[in-house]
């Protein structure tokens, strides 16, 4: 990017760099490249003048979201009422919807653009709210009138399963997020019942 011309970046980074309460230590080797390119921006920053935000996102949601993580089994486990298994749910997660990602990174760009040369900062982008999985789940069983067969505490935690979100970092300057869980979920729900009329 720096031989191309390109001055501003907007990286994007992950909750999952700081495991606990200890800053870098990477949850897993995901995060764990995450963390490293964010050593490699620094070098950049200094010799090549590149300017940089890191957004540090936590977990998301949206529409047509196929990836296989909690609403897409939930999903699944409402559409064929199949036995999910989960962990005991007491981890909490910090999710936000997808617009409010992309306001995030609106956001970052503008800011970076009247900034000075060389800046790299790293910012939070979650809600002051967080949730257990049991919490989403239960909310979820509401606002579809669904009861799912969920099997609970018939899978382990993972290894260095973050049971409660890092919140030591600085949140973007000037966004907050705008649509709520419930809201999120309610509005999931409504685009559901459009397809299938």
């Amino acid at each position: 990017l720096s031989e191309c011309g390109y001055t501003h970046i907007v990286n994007t980074g992950t909750s999952w760099q700081t495991y606990s309460s200890t800053d870098s230590s990477p949850v897993c080797l995901y995060s764990a490249t995450k963390q490293s390119f964010e050593e490699i921006i620094k070098y950049y920053t200094v010799v090549k003048n590149i300017s940089c935000i890191t957004l540090r996102i936590y977990d998301t949601y949206g529409l047509n979201d196929n990836r296989k993580k909690l609403f897409w089994m939930l999903d699944n486990a409402r559409e064929s009422n199949e036995i999910l298994g989960m962990s005991m749910g007491a981890q909490r997660i910090n999710l936000l919807y997808i617009d409010d990602i992309t306001r995030a990174f609106i956001t970052a760009g503008n800011m970076l653009l009247s900034s000075p040369i060389g800046i790299n900062k790293v910012y939070g982008v979650y809600d002051s709210v967080d949730y257990s999985i049991k919490e989403v789940v239960s909310m979820y069983e509401r606002i579809y009138g669904a009861t799912l067969n969920i099997q609970w505490g018939s899978r382990p935690y993972r290894n260095r399963e973050v049971m409660n979100p890092y919140y030591g970092l600085e949140v973007l300057e000037g966004w907050v997020p705008q649509i709520s869980l419930d809201q999120g979920v309610t509005f999931l729900k409504r685009k559901l019942s459009e397809r299938i009329i």
